[in-house]
């Protein structure tokens, strides 16, 4: 038995396979109730689509027709998407059935041809149910993820225009309201063609595909206070999620610069020994021993380098204040909670998922940490120094190569996040595209159907 499916890459992958089949010869339904069923999942499989695309912000109106833009070209990429969106939005559509939507899902039919649409509808409606809940939004930021998705879209839209000549050859879409198209049959064609084409080189793999709904949860608690309090030890991964959002530098795009220091000499030692103090307790806690040579001994030891270079950091201009408190603040909540939940003996050996997690905030938190860090130390007009014990120079820059610099930036290369190992199966996505390759424009025989004709009922 298969398991059910969970990412957004598994449904993915079901609707390319129940699409080629569709494709491949499936028969059209003679029976009222199974052609009715059809043509309510093919609507479904439409309406997915145009989800997916107003989440990526290319539909304002989920059901309303959005025009094409004037002209397009092979090398106008920035056009493509809004095309796209223009296609799936006039897409033609029934009224809304008579029945509730849940009673037509729950309907069985033997027809062949009904039950591959019916798994082409769900598959497509949780793909896109999975995207929209998602608690990873790199999919909506990052334009190769993107790209991914606009992908899926187009290459299920394009079977969707193969499949819906068949239909209209045999009369089945007869009772679709239909905008007046903006491109023809075989322009828009061209369009799904070349964005797929794109997306391909722009996206080749991306873990959207390992993307999974957000389990239903209560909403966070929010805080009364900007600094996120550690009550007991599973508050730690929250408050440094915090800190690690609290170090995003600002720059010069944001409101809120005004050219302060992000980070003083006082506030880098103060958070790197409280995020070695963080490595040192996870360690003790660990279910299992830390491997020597392992991730988190490699970020320990470049932490530890940094720590022995910052010792000597001052501020050139000791009146000049950061930019914000709120970094300092937040390291010093998770010390002294630490310390005290020490003290009352509250801290228990972690379990293998708190310890994955408990490193994975911490690493994120090192990160932010050393990318600000060697932001202040390397900016033109920077306010930190190392100090001169000898008093012969003076205070001096950080400059590149120094001992101080190298130490923070091989602290950034121990805590970048690891790539994902996880590979992309694709091959039902592969095989649809081959076959709407090899699909030319609709001709007489060009797709095998029964030659009955969906008669009207009587009203």
């Amino acid at each position: 038995m298969n398991p059910r499916p969970t990412t957004y890459g598994e449904h993915a992958e079901n609707v390319a396979g129940a699409l080629t089949r569709l494709m491949s010869g499936a028969s059209i339904p003679t029976e009222e109730s199974d052609v009715d069923q059809l043509l309510f999942y093919r609507d479904v499989v439409a309406d997915s689509l145009r989800q997916r695309l107003h989440d990526l912000a290319l539909l304002p109106v989920v059901d309303r027709a959005q025009r094409a833009p004037a002209a397009w070209a092979t090398k106008q990429e920035e056009l493509l998407p809004t095309a796209v969106a223009a296609i799936a939005s006039e897409l033609p559509r029934r009224p809304p059935p008579a029945v509730r939507p849940m009673d037509l899902f729950a309907r069985r039919s033997d027809d062949p041809a009904v039950g591959l649409w019916r798994t082409a509808a769900v598959e497509s409606m949780s793909a896109s149910h999975v995207l929209s809940t998602s608690s990873d939004r790199t999919w909506r930021q990052q334009e190769s993820a993107r790209w991914h998705v606009l992908r899926d879209v187009s290459t299920t839209l394009e079977s969707l225009l193969i499949l819906d000549d068949a239909l209209r050859e045999v009369g089945l879409r007869n009772e679709h309201d239909a905008p007046v198209p903006s491109m023809d049959a075989t322009t828009r064609r061209a369009v799904l063609s070349q964005t797929t084409r794109l997306a391909g080189w722009f996206a080749p793999s991306e873990p959207t595909d390992h993307a999974v709904a957000a389990p239903d949860t209560p909403a966070p608690t929010r805080h009364a206070t900007p600094v996120h309090l550690v009550k007991r030890a599973a508050d730690l991964p929250g408050a440094q999620r915090a800190l690690a959002s609290s170090l995003r530098a600002r720059t010069a795009t944001n409101t809120g610069f005004a050219d302060e220091p992000h980070i003083t000499a006082t506030s880098a030692r103060h958070l790197v020994s409280g995020q070695l103090f963080v490595l040192d307790l996870a360690r003790r806690l660990a279910p299992q021993p830390i491997s020597p040579g392992g991730a988190v001994d490699i970020m320990n030891q470049s932490l530890t380098q940094v720590d022995r270079q910052i010792q000597r950091l001052i501020d050139l201009d000791p009146s000049r204040s950061e930019a914000t408190a709120l970094p300092f603040l937040q390291q010093a909540e998770i010390v002294t909670s630490l310390h005290r939940l020490l003290r009352d003996r509250q801290l228990h050996p972690l379990t293998p998922a708190q310890a994955d997690e408990w490193g994975e905030t911490t690493r994120a938190a090192t990160h932010a940490l050393a990318v600000s860090l060697r932001r202040e130390l390397l900016r033109d007009d920077s306010n930190l120094r190392i100090d001169d014990l000898t008093g012969s120079v003076g205070p001096t820059r950080v400059l590149r190569r120094s001992a101080l610099e190298c130490a923070v930036t091989a602290l950034i290369a121990a805590t970048r996040e690891p790539a994902s190992a996880a590979t992309t199966v694709t091959i039902q996505r592969a095989v649809l595209r081959c076959a709407l390759d090899e699909t030319p424009p609709l001709q007489a025989g060009a797709l095998p159907v029964s030659s009955h004709r969906h008669s009207t009922p009587s009203r």
